[in-house]
């Protein structure tokens, strides 16, 4: 026989789950954080168009990319679980983003996009379709 999980378990498992999804938002926005300072990891983003310190438009860009993600991290964190329909909405934008992300970091250029940003872009997608079935009925 079939048991259905209710209740706790699935509050636990949307904790789980906003906490893994916060973690890779937050690394993309440490990142942009990063690449906006002037870190030296041009080949790790954009493409690999620009290797070494990004340019500075692309430094302002990723300025503004550190605010949303950074704004997303804590959008997460303070989540209500289960996950309402307004919440619900924006997991589903935020797993668009991820799921394009992937899939444009697995194409590009650049070795280390494909080994690092399509992996954490898949898991902010992922974990956003997850999250936003919390509590919904449906998986």
């Amino acid at each position: 026989s079939t048991k259905v999980c209710t209740g706790s378990f699935s509050g636990e498992m949307g904790k789980t789950e906003r906490r893994l999804t916060a973690s890779a938002t937050a690394l993309v926005g440490a990142f942009q954080v990063a690449l906006a300072a002037g870190a030296p990891w041009g080949d790790l983003a954009y493409g690999a168009a620009n290797p070494g310190t990004l340019p500075a438009g692309y430094r302002a860009a990723s300025a503004g990319a550190a605010l949303a993600w950074g704004a997303t991290t804590v959008a997460i964190t303070r989540m209500p679980i289960p996950v309402t329909q307004r919440g619900r909405k924006g997991l589903a934008v935020l797993a668009a983003v991820g799921l394009v992300g992937a899939a444009m970091n697995a194409i590009s250029p650049s070795v280390g996009e494909r080994a690092l940003w399509a992996p954490v872009s898949l898991a902010i997608g992922l974990g956003a379709l997850r999250l936003r079935s919390v509590g919904s009925g449906s998986r």
